[in-house]
């Protein structure tokens, strides 16, 4: 209306912690904000930041720890989920009450994001304790920071106990886990062994590197066995006899 201007009211932020076996749903509500951990030196461990916003705004999420843990924060995002897993107690389903609908999958590399009025969203923090850290209690800092609307800043700390054990280098014990390259050459519109494939796979290998594995299952193409996949798999299937 002309003549008139309305002052915005004050941002108000609602933010808890949670572990990492906790799934943050759109409809979750706030809990307690207090997180203990109990880490041994050179582990990995991660938990959670939930935000729950009053306006449309964009907020960037800034980690800080104490000396002998290193922190890294992405932002979690949402796929649909059609339908619940069938002939699971409810009691053992897991968002019971709110699906079908949104569930946290993909972890986005970004510190920032757009947050829906009223509705969750949750930033992954991954933490790694050096393996020379000075065991005793240590804090990892979550500082929250509104942006587009005015608002004071959100501080929340995890509690994060360092135990004298270290865990040791894995020594004669491979890890592998299956990777197909098919939907990324379906989605990416590439051609398997080019050269746009190779820069599309790399970042993935160097992520299973990132989370120890030491080993990539050959083929990387999926085999036959469960239907119709792209012709250019390592492993060929074929029929030598009318029931073979």
């Amino acid at each position: 209306m002309r003549g008139r201007f309305f002052l915005s009211a004050p941002l108000m932020i609602q933010a808890w912690l949670c572990d990492s076996l906790e799934r943050v749903f759109p409809s979750s509500r706030p809990k307690r904000s207090v997180l203990r951990l109990d880490v041994a030196r050179g582990e990995r461990f991660s938990f959670q930041v939930a935000v729950i916003i009053d306006a449309n705004s964009l907020l960037e999420v800034r980690v800080a720890a104490d000396s002998g843990i290193e922190a890294a924060v992405r932002r979690v995002g949402y796929v649909p989920l059609a339908q619940r897993s069938i002939q699971t107690p409810p009691d053992e389903i897991e968002g019971y009450d709110v699906l079908p609908g949104w569930v946290p999958d993909p972890l986005f590399e970004n510190k920032k994001g757009c947050i829906p009025p009223t509705s969750a969203t949750a930033w992954w923090i991954s933490c790694k304790v050096n393996p020379g850290c000075r065991p005793g209690r240590k804090r990892v800092r979550v500082t929250l920071f509104p942006e587009k609307c005015h608002g004071p800043k959100k501080d929340l700390a995890a509690e994060v106990r360092v135990h004298p054990l270290r865990i040791q280098p894995r020594r004669n014990f491979d890890v592998s886990h299956y990777f197909y390259a098919d939907a990324l050459c379906d989605w990416y519109k590439v051609e398997p062994w080019s050269e746009g494939f190779w820069k599309i796979v790399q970042p993935y290998m160097r992520n299973l590197v990132e989370h120890c594995q030491n080993m990539i299952y050959v083929p990387v193409f999926t085999p036959p066995l469960d239907g119709v996949k792209r012709p250019t798999q390592l492993l060929g299937v074929r029929r030598v006899g009318r029931n073979r």
